[in-house]
């Protein structure tokens, strides 16, 4: 699986009832935008990525917000 192959699933996963699933989806993303600059800018082009994670900051509960803190 490519880069830009991963970004789907992982975005199916955010979509997932199950907190487990979401939070690690968010530990794979965040290990994603701690790597290169091309990987960052694939991440905020990816459709629907970016817009899930907002609302995931605003409106989850802390156990999942705290992931992107951290």
């Amino acid at each position: 699986m490519s880069g830009d192959d991963i970004l789907k699933p992982l975005l199916d996963m955010l979509n997932s009832s199950r907190k487990p699933v979401k939070k690690e989806a968010c530990l794979v993303l965040s290990n994603i935008a701690a790597g290169s600059e091309e990987r960052v800018e694939r991440m905020i082009r990816a459709p629907g990525l970016i817009e899930r994670l907002i609302c995931m900051a605003l409106t989850e509960t802390l156990e999942v917000d705290t992931l992107f803190i951290k």
